[in-house]
């Protein structure tokens, strides 16, 4: 029986192989071009936000009104925010926007001759970055005193009679209660990687505790909830470690005035705050 027919002669395979080759070679070139098209993407709509945003900020800085942003592109990069004194930033403030891994982050800047900042940290401890993980969210943009200030609004859900609570600074004082929970935190990061003591961090925790006491014992602040200092009672929780801090539990609960949270950018610490109206049922216990 004649099997000729079947036979694959040597320029047939020839053919086949020189037509796989340039299959892959198609492929590996369309990879590459998809991959070029991709990062000038980003790229562009990085410079897109951050034009955006250089606009939105200066124009909360004039006007003296707040304003939301909402961001949308590009996913997995983020804003640094830096100054004069540690970066190559030239105005007061610069706000920059990189990807997730650029350590220098220094590519796309925008400069402002005032303070631009954010109680939002890439990590625990950290302030004044905000990663694009999951998209869109709203950035609140923020005047406070001569300065701007950035919020995440995905990381702050608030009952309107307590949205002032987390960005609360007491007259003569420096520091809000949002920043004294990420030193906190800062402290408790510290501890559970063995860098401070027991010891050290128990002082930390009565540092905040004194605190807090003082920020929400200052008559300013009760006044604005309408509520008279002696019937004020504040509750503060740290999640998931259950960190509780609070002025009384020795009180005739008479209703909740409000609550506050705040999620962390790494999605799993919470600040949970409540306030209460109540009459004192005997010393108050810290």
């Amino acid at each position: 029986m004649n099997k000729r027919g079947d036979e694959i002669t040597l320029p047939t395979a020839l053919k086949v192989i020189i037509a796989i080759a340039s299959l892959l070679i198609l492929f590996g070139l369309a990879a590459k071009t998809f991959g070029i098209f991709t990062a000038k993407t980003d790229i562009e709509q990085a410079r897109a936000t951050l034009s955006d945003l250089n606009d939105e900020i200066n124009l909360v800085h004039n006007s003296g009104r707040d304003r939301e942003y909402v961001v949308t592109s590009p996913r997995s990069w983020r804003l640094q925010i830096s100054n004069s004194e540690n970066s190559n930033c030239e105005g007061e403030s610069c706000l920059c926007i990189c990807e997730m891994n650029d350590k220098e982050c220094d590519n796309f800047c925008e400069e402002f001759n005032f303070e631009v900042s954010s109680l939002q940290g890439c990590n625990i401890g950290e302030r004044n970055c905000i990663p694009f993980w999951e998209l869109p969210f709203g950035l609140h943009i923020i005047k406070e005193g001569d300065g701007v200030l950035l919020r995440n609004e995905g990381d702050s859900k608030v009952d309107l009679t307590t949205s002032n609570i987390l960005s609360y600074t007491p007259s003569g004082e420096t520091e809000n209660i949002e920043k004294l929970m990420l030193n906190f935190l800062g402290k408790h990061q510290a501890y559970l990687n063995k860098e401070i003591s027991a010891v050290e961090f128990t002082e930390a925790r009565n540092e905040l505790t004194v605190d807090l006491n003082d920020y929400f014992g200052r008559n300013e602040f009760s006044d604005k909830l309408g509520v008279n200092q002696e019937n004020l009672f504040w509750f503060v929780t740290i999640l998931p470690e259950n960190h509780g801090f609070f002025k009384s539990q020795n009180y005739l609960d008479d209703g909740e005035i409000g609550k506050s949270e705040i999620t962390f950018s790494d999605g799993i610490h919470k600040i949970l705050i409540l306030i209460k109206k109540g009459e004192s049922q005997g010393d108050i216990i810290y």
